[in-house]
C-alpha cells in the first residue's frame, strides 16, 4: 500500500500543474495578455503534446490567432510563426473532433481571416528581404486556402517571387506554373519561368515553354521580346525580321525596336530599309549613340564598297562617277558619326571610324585632331 501511496504522491502535483497552466492560459487569453497566455500553453503542451482534448487544441489555437491578430507591440519573437501555429492547432482540434459544431463554427470563422494575417505577414517579410520567413507565411495561407477548398493563384506567385529572391530557381517555376494554372497573372507567370528555365541552363525546355506561351498570349510584347532575343541569339536573322515587323506594330515609339530592326536589315544586306529603321530610332531618341554609330557606319561601308570597286574601272569617266558616288556615302556617313562622337567622346570607334571618313574625304586637320584623341585614349 505505500508503494501505491508513493506513486499517488508524484503523479498528483504533475496532473495538477498540468491543468493550472491549461486554466492559466485561458484566463491570460480572457485577459488580453497574449505573452502570459502563450507562455502557459506552451508550457501545458510541453508535458501534453499528444493532448486529445479538442477543446485544447482550441485553446491553443485561439492565443495564437490572438497574438497573430494582435495590433499591439508584441515581440518578434512571440509573433513569429503564430500564424502557422494557430493552423496546426485549429486543423488538430478539426482532427480530433471533426463533427463538433461548435469548434468547426469557430474554426471556419477564423481561418479565412488567419490567411489574410499570413499573407500580410508574408508580404512584409518580403519587402524586408527575409524571404525563408516570407514562403513561411506565404505558404501557410496557401495550406490554410486549401483546407477551406480554395486557392489563391496570387500567394503562389508570391511564394515563387520569395524563392526567386533566394535564387532557388526550380522551386520558383513550379509555383508560377501552380499559379498560372490558377489563372493568376497567366502572362507574366509565362515570362517567369521562361527566364528562370534559361538562369538554369534548361534551355531546350526554355523554348519549349515560350513556343506554348507565344501561342496562348501571342500579343504579349515581353513574350515578344524574348523570342525575338532568342532568335538574334541563335542567330535567325530572318525569324527575327518578321518578330521585329511584328513588334513595331506592338510598341511604334520604342527606339530600342528600330534599332534592332536597322542591325537585322543590315545584317540581311537590306541597306535601305536599315537606313529608315536606324532614323526612326535617332527620330523616337535623340540621345541614341547606338543608332547614330550604326547609321554612320552603314553609309561608309556603303561608300567603301563602292570605292574598293572603282579599283578595276578602266573607264576614266565612270571611274570618276563611282568614286564620287563613293565619297558621297562618306559625306553622309560624317555628320552621324561626329553625333556618335559627340555622344560619347570616349569611345574608340567613332573616332577611328572618323579617321577614315576625314582622310578619304581630304580633311587632314580633322584626321590629325582624332588621331590625336586615339593617342590621348591610349589605342
Amino acid at each position: 500500500m505505500r508503494f501505491f501511496a508513493v506513486l499517488l504522491i508524484l503523479v498528483l502535483p504533475l496532473t495538477t500543474h498540468a491543468q493550472k497552466d491549461d486554466a492559466k492560459a485561458e484566463q491570460a487569453l480572457r485577459a488580453g495578455d497574449m505573452a502570459k497566455a502563450k507562455m502557459h500553453i506552451d508550457q501545458f503542451f510541453k508535458g501534453e503534446n499528444n493532448a486529445t482534448d479538442a477543446k485544447q487544441w482550441v485553446l491553443k489555437g485561439d492565443i495564437y490567432y490572438g497574438i497573430a491578430l494582435s495590433t499591439e507591440k508584441l515581440s518578434a519573437d512571440l509573433k513569429e510563426n503564430a500564424t502557422s501555429k494557430a493552423y496546426d492547432a485549429y486543423k488538430k482540434a478539426i482532427e480530433l473532433e471533426p463533427n463538433k459544431k461548435s469548434i468547426a463554427t469557430k474554426v471556419e470563422r477564423n481561418l479565412p481571416i488567419l490567411s489574410q494575417v499570413a499573407i500580410g505577414n508574408g508580404l512584409n517579410y518580403y519587402n524586408d528581404k527575409l524571404y525563408e520567413k516570407a514562403i513561411a507565411e506565404f505558404k501557410t495561407s496557401a495550406s490554410i486556402d486549401e483546407q477551406l477548398g480554395q486557392t489563391n493563384g496570387m500567394t503562389l506567385f508570391n511564394i515563387g517571387l520569395s524563392y526567386d529572391g533566394l535564387k532557388e530557381l526550380s522551386q520558383s517555376v513550379g509555383f508560377y506554373r501552380k499559379a498560372k494554372s490558377k489563372g493568376y497573372k497567366p502572362e507574366t507567370c509565362c515570362s517567369f519561368i521562361v527566364s528562370n528555365l534559361s538562369l538554369l541552363n534548361k534551355q531546350e525546355e526554355a523554348e519549349n515553354e515560350l513556343a506554348m506561351c507565344r501561342k496562348e498570349f501571342p500579343k504579349n510584347n515581353d513574350l515578344l521580346n524574348r523570342d525575338l532575343n532568342l532568335q538574334l541569339q541563335k542567330g535567325n536573322f530572318e525569324q527575327a525580321q518578321n518578330l521585329l515587323i511584328e513588334s513595331k506594330l506592338q510598341a511604334p515609339d520604342n527606339a530600342i525596336i528600330y534599332y534592332t530592326s536597322g542591325y537585322v536589315n543590315e545584317v540581311l544586306k537590306n541597306s535601305a530599309q536599315a537606313e529608315l529603321d536606324y532614323k526612326k530610332a535617332i527620330e523616337l531618341n535623340s540621345g541614341y549613340f547606338e543608332a547614330y554609330y550604326s547609321l554612320g557606319v552603314l553609309y561608309f561601308n556603303l561608300g567603301a564598297d563602292i570605292i574598293q570597286t572603282t579599283a578595276e574601272i578602266t573607264d576614266d569617266k565612270q571611274y570618276a562617277v563611282e568614286k564620287e558616288k563613293g565619297l558621297g556615302f562618306l559625306k553622309r556617313a560624317k555628320p552621324y558619326l561626329e553625333k556618335a562622337h559627340t555622344l560619347k567622346s570616349e569611345d574608340i570607334n567613332p573616332i577611328l571610324a572618323l579617321q577614315q571618313v576625314y582622310i578619304n574625304l581630304g580633311d587632314e586637320a580633322n584626321y590629325l585632331k582624332m588621331k590625336e584623341k586615339q593617342n590621348k585614349l591610349g589605342y
